[in-house]
């Protein structure tokens, strides 16, 4: 929501939101994320 400006830049959002990106689940799923781009490119 932030990424398309729905809801406002305030430094209390900014921080909240930079939190749950550095959480060890996001990192899990991000890596999940780029495995299957990874494979097509190497496939072809």
């Amino acid at each position: 929501m932030m990424m398309f400006d729905l809801v406002p830049k305030l430094p209390e959002i900014t921080d909240y939101a930079s939190g749950i990106g550095s959480r060890p689940a996001v990192a899990r799923v991000q890596a999940k994320d780029t495995e299957p781009a990874a494979v097509q490119q190497a496939t072809g």
